[in-house]
């Protein structure tokens, strides 16, 4: 849609993973400003010395933890179809690890949707070796009843201790293919949630000195309020 400055705002949807998700968020931005020129879009620019093309993110993924739902605002000054060539052309502009998978106009700002959102959902596997997995599975499972019943979890942050048990939704125990652990919804509270790694080190802290599973983190959606 049409802002009241004459520009255009369209909303891409995107997944993120491969090696690009061990890049910093910051880096990751300079990807974006690099491949949208490339693509050749009517890009809407900051003003001042140093102009780059204005957009605005979602919240920042962690370091090392892929997503198929992120999203960014790019300012246009010139509307451009929304469909499937378009798609096309931001797929052949970014580097692998970044698909693009839905473009729409938005009528405002980024904040009005990231205002919606309830909670998002992070799948946390874990691999290691055959003889361990029954007993990592039983811990998982002791440590999420744990939390379902705890009023406080606290956890080690940054050399400070934190309560992170206001910000989770629920988790929940999955075992498949020589793999165990959990999906864990965390609540966006004031525009801000928790690392999902802090749940993972919580729950594996029974393993934690000992490096003997390896874990992949993804994020699998976003729950809005009105779900």
């Amino acid at each position: 849609m049409q802002t009241q400055k004459n520009e255009f705002i369209l909303q891409a949807w995107y997944e993120k993973n491969g090696l690009i998700k061990y890049t910093a968020h910051r880096d990751v931005i300079n990807v974006f400003y690099i491949s949208l020129i490339r693509a050749k879009l009517p890009l809407c620019y900051t003003e001042g010395f140093n102009r780059i093309p204005r957009l605005s993110f979602s919240p920042a993924l962690s370091l090392g933890i892929s997503s198929k739902c992120e999203f960014v605002n790019i300012y246009l000054n010139k509307r451009v179809e929304a469909d499937g060539e378009l798609l096309k052309r931001f797929n052949d502009a970014f580097p692998p690890g970044i698909i693009f998978n839905r473009l729409e106009y938005v009528e405002t700002d980024i904040n009005k949707t990231v205002e919606k959102i309830k909670a998002f959902e992070y799948r946390c596997e874990i691999e290691a070796d055959c003889s361990l997995m029954e007993e990592i599975g039983e811990e998982i499972k002791q440590k999420i009843a744990a939390i379902g019943s705890a009023e406080k979890v606290m956890v080690n942050y940054n050399d400070r201790v934190r309560d992170i048990r206001p910000y989770i939704d629920g988790c929940e125990f999955f075992s498949a293919s020589g793999r165990a652990g959990f999906t864990v919804k965390t609540l966006l509270i004031a525009g801000s949630s928790i690392k999902p790694q802090l749940v993972m080190n919580y729950i594996m802290e029974k393993y934690k000195e000992k490096a003997m599973y390896c874990v992949s983190i993804q994020k699998e959606k976003i729950i809005y309020k009105s779900q």
